[in-house]
């Protein structure tokens, strides 16, 4: 519009000026004028003065014309088509009137503007042209500095040497010709008025040609280069894909530009898209749907090329799916022999002669030229047909040689006249190949007979003997295949390379096999491989499984040697993300394993070889080659197990018996020849072994004495195994690691031996272990972190002992030196090696895991978990073979929770009745049922209690406890979500006293109405009980389940992935509706129970017949026929029962020791997924297809269920403003990306999908369409803002997720309806994402801290401030993607993420596998933790935790009921407890899922919610048991005093049991639970003492490591009554060397003080304080910074200063039980005494002093501190560090490392000052007066 203003403007300005006109000589064209500028006004001069001119004169004077070249024209003038307004300057001399000749001059001006000829003669009156000047600048789109293309035409650079010739258009003679200089800038002079062509050229462009018309003025003429043929497709590398061909076409012309075909990433580049609209032929090469295929179709479908039909298009998909892309395909169709010609000259493939290629591209560009309508030469016809390089597959081996023939050009050209087109195959390949090639290759190229020569000339000139080991690769030479060759070589193997580049026949699949298992060929065999393939080794049948049925007959492993990743995957912290699905997630699918970086590409397209990836490529596939090779009985075998925290009660993994699992391995072993030194008759029971495993466990550094008697006891083997690692052993294992890795472990841990865990007699590292001839079974060492003191850091180098564990494996494997481990079996999920820090993907020397691994490991992983079991397998190279989860059942009410049913419906019964007696009966019954369920006592009754006794005690003025009543009526109050201003709103009453607001309650609280209310709720919870789905013990690997476990799992699995409840209730009880509406009714109870059964009946009878024939006749009965749902859903039973069945754990445990294949599966919950059979190599969904339209459908329904429960049970009055979501990447997986649509359709934005179901965007959803249903009224919603913390790196959805919080955020809306908007303009910052700093693979810190809970239990700021500033410090960091897509980390957003939780109004994450929130304490880490920081942080929020195992039926719950209702249904539970009780491994599984409990409590401290489950503040202090009420945990720990199940009357059952008894005091101890029951605590205390007496102690962190702990063990047990404690003290100090020991001997007396630098016994106590920067610097470079490990000393009862040894400083106090340091003892017979009185020291740097009096009885030169500080009579050299297993706080150091660092302490309401609360409030009142928003019920 302002063009048009300016030209009108123009226009009439032009209209009042009058000028003179000049008429020039057009024969002088030589003649030379000044130069104007472009907006010059330009004067015209005729023999008379013309004082006025008239518009009409300026038409058509100046004219270019357009022609369709590769460029773009930017001037002053216009195309023919489009005149161009020139304007003429008013000259000096102004005459008033124009002369007769004057007007016949214009004429004539005029007539010349419109007739070429008429410049030819001029008129006669014109005596002299004058000349003008032609000025431009030449551009270019392509920057040849940084070799990549402008983003923009505006930003082409100017380029020199141009050359521009101006012709007379004529005469078509050259007028002139000149060069742009270095900025691309020309001028050309002398030019009269005329029509010219002017001509540019550069470099290989199309010589561009444009028409300029100059009649009265100097012109400016632009002009922009810009390729016109695109090739789009793979590029790769100079080795891979299509970059050779790209190159040699670059060579040949400028014309041609490459666009990367696949989107493989969210750092895909389309930054040169733009020039497809200049382009005049394209090239698709390998279009396939849905395979990453990146470049915008439309783009393509609306370019020139595509309009004038020259879209050549080759080896992709072919059918309606390209015909629907409505592209100009070359030659009318893709099947035309014009494509036929394009792909054939394209098909040839990089080798290292590239003649071939070179010919072929030059002469497809000839041939592209010619379609062009640019050269009247056909290639084709001329004899410069498609050639071939040679055969497409064979053998390469440097110096060798295949002797086989090639077809003729013209041989190849009759080929293609024949058969034309593509996709004969089915595969996209060119059919003159299939149809006539393929049989000519295989008549001269037999695969046996090509093996067979090869293998005769290579035993002939090489001296390496022994099976081959493979090579595969597309080419069959490149950089990587000459450096493996070379390194199996330097290894003394025999190898060679089987390459295969086209999708012909035979494939590399069929190839490989031949020479695998076809002796005739290759006689030596070949017993493993390493494939350099992308995507599949068969790509035409990549839809199909054969493959995998041949892979599973060649029966060798494949390794994935990762070729050609980009230079920035190389470089980043994250690893090849761009290139990871199709580069190793694809071949996955097909068993191949063990992806390891062996070579990168420079930006240049250099290959550059990875030497040390190379080296540990081949080491891992020898070792692999070698099981295949070595006789089972030589076999040196490794069996890990997992045992962390240290501890007996610790051993095991999630959900699998690994006790059992290992004896019935041996027994497999000993079946197959192994060596396992011992008679199968000898193997020890599963209890025998149990003991011995329990006894080699990891021993925290505060179980000294059990590690002391670990080494004496097994002296003589752990010398003869060279178990015990000197100082000088692991110096040389120390000095092995790159430099990097020494400083991260130093700065961690120090140097020598370190201070972790596992060291004795400071001097040696312990190895423990036992072996079975050649089998070593041992425990992975423990990670670390129960060694450390401050948990604010996510950084934590494995320490020197867990070095040394590794490196043992691989250098003194049975005591020999130089002896390796020939595989490891790693038993369960999961261990640690996999999360040790480094690249999250694509590993290489500068990481741990690297360094660690030399050997194949075996690693049999639960099923239901994609996440983590990935990891495992990509960041330890592991053959990850997926075992099945326990059976799921449905929970049944039992005890006085089946009673509590029962009671609840006669009540019911008896009220509609109107029997009143039998009323009050049941109304007795169900409060006194209730009272010994778990459940709290009635608000309503409490309430009631409380206002009587209020106006009790008003009657005689007492007003204490009229306070003290008033308070707790308060509380109750909003308990009973009634509070004062709650209840005013139901009255009419302008105003309330307390005294009328307690009339009101009192008739509410006594009324039948509470009751009703209390008991909808305690009927709801009953419901959820029994309808609760259950784990049903532990797995054991091999098991299948017997028939009544069959019946209860397949009926689980088939509720969830079928409609099989909905099918029976309308066809056997002819019920219609939705089911699972139906069942949301109370009323539906007993035909709900009627449809279960008769399932269970249905998959009863087919457990006993899983036929289809058995199906058909169940349907049949029906009348239902083959069509019918029903018949469907019979039909995936029987699949289900037969793949639980087909368990191939055992088998594929066994082939993978012998060097064999696993076949594939996928990983997912058996409930939701396609993963069964289990036993097979674990694989993972395509991520990039996530979320799934059928994720975004259940997010949706969960969704409106959270926030219409949010509305409506929960009674809140609006929609949450800010919710916080936890999104982990293996329940992404596990659901298809239920949590990343949830977040999404939260904030209003929906996915986008393509055809193929990738998601390629995302939409926003018009807020119309956002809307809610509560009771039948539809409510419109805002869109929610959300927050995340989230544990993934997968750049696709972080990319979602990010741009979708922005995208909403740029929304023209209220802040009423966007509150992403709302937030914003309070905090400006979009960031959404949080998540470690960096390639970090630990947790929130928040479960480790918990663990330790010594360094905690005396904060004065309480245990949820200790976590909120631990979570804090980790989880503050912003992930972000940048413009490219690529991950960027911003650390330290501590201010907005506090904004955040203080702002945050629900807490949502989701349950949808075998875990539930007491199965993990990943969920108190992340679900607690953020729960936990946002109460620290004074906000509020609701919970909800949305189970989502049965998609068919979602079911939310808030925290307390959730975790409350697991409890019933499991821990207090006989009929799980049962289950979990009858096998040994089941024990620790309890035991960890009571821990969980615990840590749950730890972490709902500042959380509560009234009787609907809508959190509230709380109101009272101190500690709590949090999320579960104290009458619950009382009922849990009854059960573990007295049920019959739990009793410790083995090792394996009392170590779990101290466990969990431990805990119970512990909370006991530090009044969380505040029983008053007596008899209970001491039956507690004596069941832990028994057990310690009878079994040892199990020495867990928070028993052992709690000093504290076992001084109020012999106080409160004393007090109580407890037996056996002289015992029980003896027993602890045993294992720990520290604590007070009880006894009796002579009576004496003495007194004895000393001091001295160091540590009692050996610095047991010893700890690492990891400080926030401990890595930082310690990346690959390996600058060394940061913290280290402390050197300071510190005595248990007083305090300490330690000086860091790298510039770090902390404090820490500790104290005894009770804070005092004192303590009364009696010494033992023995001598060994406890030291009575006071205990007091400081330290500074490693000195420590004390003095104390002692009473003395027998003979005992030693005292001990009530503190378990060993004090000597006289003095004791000794060292410990400044972190304490015993009762030390470390609370001062903690917060100085934390300030250090950047941190922040999380922030505490009771900081805030009355004032400052009444001034916020009164802001607050005049704020939201005149903007107070009505409720969503309201609008």
């Amino acid at each position: 519009m302002k063009n048009k203003i300016f030209s009108l403007c123009m226009i009439l300005f032009v209209l009042l000026i009058c000028t003179t006109v000049t008429a020039s000589n057009p024969e002088d064209v030589n003649s030379t004028t000044a130069t104007p500028t472009m907006n010059e006004i330009t004067t015209i001069n005729t023999e008379s003065t013309i004082s006025e001119l008239t518009s009409e004169t300026h038409v058509n004077e100046v004219s270019l014309t357009t022609t369709k070249t590769n460029k773009k024209i930017d001037t002053t003038t216009t195309s023919k088509k489009k005149s161009t307004d020139t304007t003429s300057k008013t000259t000096k001399k102004d005459t008033a009137t124009i002369t007769s000749k004057e007007e016949h001059a214009i004429s004539e001006i005029k007539t010349v503007a419109s007739e070429k000829s008429s410049f030819k003669t001029g008129p006669k009156y014109i005596k002299q042209a004058k000349t003008y000047s032609l000025n431009g600048k030449v551009t270019c789109v392509y920057n040849k500095t940084s070799m990549t293309y402008v983003g923009e035409e505006k930003d082409a650079i100017g380029v020199g040497g141009a050359v521009i010739t101006v012709y007379n258009e004529n005469t078509s003679k050259i007028v002139t010709k000149t060069k742009s200089d270095s900025s691309g800038n020309y001028v050309i002079t002398g030019l009269t008025p005329n029509y010219y062509i002017v001509k540019f050229e550069y470099g290989t462009y199309k010589t561009g040609e444009e028409e300029v018309h100059i009649i009265n003025t100097t012109e400016s003429l632009n002009y922009t280069f810009i390729p016109d043929i695109a090739i789009i497709s793979y590029s790769g590398s100079s080795s891979d894909g299509q970059y050779n061909k790209f190159e040699a076409l670059r060579k040949l012309s400028d014309r041609v530009y490459f666009l990367e075909g696949y989107n493989l990433n969210s750092s895909y580049d389309v930054s040169a898209e733009w020039m497809l609209s200049h382009t005049n032929f394209i090239l698709v090469d390998m279009y396939a749907l849905g395979e990453g295929f990146g470049v915008n179709t439309n783009l393509i479908k609306e370019s020139p090329a595509s309009q004038n039909n020259k879209v050549a298009y080759t080896f992709g998909i072919y059918g309606s799916l390209v015909n629907q892309l409505g592209w100009g395909f070359l030659g009318n169709s893709p099947y035309s022999i014009e494509n036929t010609y394009i792909g054939s000259y394209w098909q040839a493939e990089p080798i290292k002669d590239e003649t071939v290629i070179k010919t072929n591209m030059k002469n497809m560009l000839n041939y592209i030229f010619y379609l062009l309508g640019e050269s009247k030469v056909n290639p084709t016809l001329n004899g410069n047909t498609p050639i071939l390089a040679g055969p497409q597959w064979g053998i390469y081996y440097p110096g060798y040689k295949m002797s086989i023939p090639i077809p003729t050009s013209k041989q190849i050209n009759q080929w293609i006249q024949m058969d034309h087109g593509y996709n004969d195959d089915g595969s996209g390949s060119l059919n003159w190949m299939t149809n006539y090639y393929n049989p000519w290759i295989l008549e001269h190229q037999n695969p046996v007979d090509i093996l067979h020569n090869f293998e005769q000339w290579y035993n002939k000139h090489v001296k390496y003997k022994g099976p081959f080991i493979a090579i595969i690769s597309y080419y069959q030479t490149t950089p990587e295949v000459e450096a493996l060759i070379k390194e199996y070589e330097r290894n003394g193997r025999a190898a060679f390379c089987l390459y295969q580049y086209a999708t012909t026949s035979p494939t590399m699949t069929e190839l490989l096999d031949i020479a695998v298992t076809n002796k005739s060929g290759l006689s030596r065999g070949i017993s493993a491989a390493s494939s350099l393939y992308s995507w599949s080794t068969s790509y035409s049948q990549m839809s199909t499984n054969i493959t995998v049925e041949t892979y599973k007959h060649t029966n060798i492993t494949i390794l994935n040697a990762l070729s050609g990743i980009s230079k920035y995957s190389y470089e980043s912290e994250y690893g090849p993300q761009s290139e990871w699905t199709y580069k190793v997630t694809v071949p996955q699918f097909e068993g191949v394993i063990g992806a390891l970086p062996i070579s990168y590409v420079e930006d240049n397209g250099t290959t550059v070889i990875i030497k040390e990836g190379v080296k540990k490529h081949v080491q891992l596939v020898l070792k692999w080659a070698q099981l295949k090779e070595k006789k089972n009985y030589d076999k040196k075998i490794a069996i890990i197990l997992y045992d962390y925290p240290p501890g007996r009660a610790n051993i095991g993994a999630s959900y699998l018996d690994v006790y059992t699992s290992v004896h019935d391995l041996l027994v497999k072993m000993a079946d197959e020849g192994y060596n396992i030194g011992m008679k199968k008759s000898e193997i020890p029971t599963t209890e025998e072994l149990t003991t011995l495993l329990i006894d080699i466990g990891n021993k925290g550094n505060w179980a000294k004495g059990l590690l002391n008697t670990y080494v004496k006891d097994h002296y003589a083997n752990l010398t003869k195994n060279h178990q015990l690692i000197s100082k000088s052993d692991f110096q040389k294992m120390y000095d092995e690691l790159p430099e990097n890795l020494q400083k991260q472990l130093v700065a961690c841990w120090g140097t020598g031996l370190g201070n972790g865990s596992m060291i004795y007699n400071n001097s040696y590292l312990v190895i423990p272990g036992i072996y079975f001839g050649n089998i070593f079974i041992s425990i992975q060492p423990a990670r670390g972190w129960d060694s450390v003191t401050d948990y604010h850091s996510d950084a934590l180098a494995p320490p020197q002992q867990y070095v040394a564990f590794y490196k043992y494996l691989y250098k003194y494997y049975k005591g020999k030196t130089g002896n390796s481990v020939d595989a490891m079996i790693s038993m369960g999920t999961h261990g640690t090696l996999e999360w040790l820090p480094g690249r999250t993907l694509g590993l290489q020397a500068s990481d741990w895991p690297f360094q660690l691994i030399e050997a194949p490991i075996i690693y049999p992983y639960i099923v239901s978990n994609p996440g983590e079991g990935m990891t495992a397998k990509e960041r330890s190279f592991a053959q990850v073979i997926t075992h099945m989860t326990p059976v799921t059942t449905a929970s049944k009410l039992y005890d006085e929770y089946a009673d509590l049913s029962d009671a609840i419906s006669n009540y019911d019964s008896n009220k509609k009745t109107g029997d009143l007696s039998n009323v009050e009966y049941y109304k007795e019954l169900i409060l006194n049922l209730t009272s010994t369920g778990g459940f709290k006592s009635p608000d309503f009754l409490r309430m009631s209690e409380n206002i009587t006794l209020y106006n009790e005690v008003k009657e005689i003025g007492d007003q204490e406890i009229m306070s003290i009543c008033k308070s707790a009526i308060l509380n109750l109050s909003q308990s009973l979500n009634k509070s004062m201003n709650g209840y005013y709103n139901y009255t009419l009453k302008g105003n309330m006293t307390f005294d009328e607001y307690l009339e009101k309650m009192y008739n509410y609280t006594t009324s039948d109405e509470a009751f009703e209310d209390w008991l909808s709720t305690i009927h709801q919870t009953i419901e959820s009980l029994s309808g609760d789905t259950i784990n049903y013990g532990v797995h054991t690997l091999g098991y299948v389940w017997n028939d009544t476990e069959m019946v209860q799992g397949i009926t689980s699995i088939a509720s969830s992935r079928t409609s099989i409840l909905q099918d029976i209730m309308n066809i056997y009880y002819n019920i219609d509706g939705n089911y699972y509406d139906k069942i949301k009714s109370v009323d539906f109870t007993e035909q709900q129970a009627a449809i279960t059964s008769t399932l269970e009946s249905i998959v009863m009878r087919l457990v006993d017949n899983a036929t289809v024939e058995n199906a058909k006749l169940m349907a049949r009965e029906q009348n239902q026929n083959e069509n019918s749902s029903f018949y469907n859903d019979l039909l995936q039973i029987v699949t289900f029962i037969n793949e639980v069945r087909d368990n191939k754990e055992w088998a594929s445990i066994m082939n993978a020791l012998s060097g064999g294949y696993v076949e594939p599966g996928l990983s997912g919950d058996p409930a939701l997924s396609d993963v069964l059979p289990t036993g097979r190599s674990m694989y993972s969904s395509d991520t990039t297809k996530m979320p799934s339209r059928a994720a975004w459908s259940t997010a949706v329904k969960s969704v409106d269920q959270i926030l219409t429960q949010y509305m409506q049970d929960l009674g809140e009055d609006t929609y949450p403003e800010l919710v916080g979501e936890v999104i982990w990447g293996t329940e992404v997986l596990r659901t298809e990306g239920i949590s990343l649509a949830q977040y999404l359709y939260l904030l209003g934005v929906k996915p986008t999908w393509d055809q193929s179901g990738k998601v390629n965007g995302t939409e926003v959803i018009p807020l119309q369409n956002l809307t809610i249903t509560i009771d039948g009224k539809i409510y419109q919603r805002p869109r929610i803002d959300i927050f995340a913390t989230i544990v993934s790196n997968n750049p696709y959805w972080l990319s979602l997720l990010y741009n979708a919080v922005n995208q909403v955020n740029n929304l023209n809306e209220s802040i009423e309806d966007n509150y992403v908007k709302k937030h914003y303009a309070q905090f400006n910052s979009t960031y959404r994402l949080f998540g470690l700093n960096g390639a970090k693979l630990e947790g929130t810190g928040v479960s480790d801290l918990l663990n330790n809970i010594a360094s905690w239990q005396n904060s004065t700021e309480g245990v949820a401030y200790e976590q909120a500033s631990v979570y804090e410090s980790r989880l503050c960091n912003a992930w972000t993607v940048n413009s490219e897509g690529k991950i960027v980390v911003i650390p330290g957003q501590r201010d907005l993420f506090a904004y955040l939780l203080s702002k945050v109004n629900l807490i949502m994450q989701d349950m949808d596998s075998t875990w539930r929130y007491i199965d993990s304490d990943d969920y108190t880490d992340w679900f607690g933790g953020l729960l936990n920081a946002a109460n620290v942080h004074g906000a509020i929020p609701n919970t909800m935790l949305i189970d989502i195992r049965n998609r068919n039926n979602i079911i939310s719950s808030t925290i307390s009921k959730e975790v409350s209702k697991e409890v019933m249904t499991t821990i207090t539970n006989p009929q799980w407890l049962q289950a979990m009780t009858s096998s040994v491994g089941g024990w620790n599984q309890l035991s960890q899922n009571f821990e969980n409990l615990i840590k749950t409590i730890f972490t709902t401290q500042g959380y509560e919610e009234d009787k609907n489950g809508k959190a509230i503040h709380r109101t009272t202090s101190g500690n709590s048991t949090g999320a579960i009420s104290q009458e619950l945990f009382t009922k849990s720990m009854k059960v573990i005093v007295y049920s019959e199940y739990l009793i410790g009357d083995a090792n394996y059952k009392s170590y779990p049991l101290q466990s969990m008894l431990g805990w119970g005091m512990t909370l006991a101890m530090n009044n969380y639970w505040k029983t008053t029951d007596n008899k209970l605590l001491k039956d507690l205390i004596q069941k832990y003492v028994d057990n310690v007496n009878k079994w040892g102690v199990a020495c867990c962190h928070h028993t052992c490591g709690n000093v504290n702990l076992h001084e109020w063990i012999l106080k409160r047990g004393s007090a109580l009554g407890v037996k056996g404690l002289e015992r029980y003290s003896q027993q602890y100090y045993s294992a720990t060397n520290t604590g007070t020991v009880l006894g009796t001997g002579d009576s004496g007396t003495g007194a004895g003080s000393g001091s001295g630098t160091g540590s009692d016994t050996g610095g047991e106590n010893g700890g690492t304080n990891v400080g926030g920067d401990s890595f930082k610097g310690y990346g690959d470079a390996g600058v060394s910074s940061g913290s280290g490990a402390y050197a300071g000393a510190a005595s248990y009862a007083g305090s300490s200063n330690g000086n860091a040894a790298s510039q770090m400083s902390g404090s820490s106090t500790g104290s005894d039980s009770g804070n005092s340091g004192n303590n009364n003892g009696q010494n033992s017979g023995n001598g060994t005494d406890n030291g009575s009185g006071n205990s007091q020291g400081s330290s500074n740097s490693g000195s420590s002093s004390g003095s104390g009096n002692s009473t003395e009885s027998g003979s005992s030169d030693v005292g001990q501190g009530a503190n378990g500080g060993s004090v000597s009579s006289a003095s004791s050299a000794s060292s410990s560090s400044a972190s304490s297993s015993g009762a030390t706080s470390a609370t001062a150091a903690v917060y100085a490392v934390s300030s250090k660092s950047g941190g922040q302490a999380a922030s505490s309401q009771a900081e805030i000052s009355l004032g400052y609360i009444l001034a916020i409030v009164l802001i607050a009142v005049f704020f939201f007066t005149g903007f107070t928003r009505k409720s969503a019920r309201q609008e």
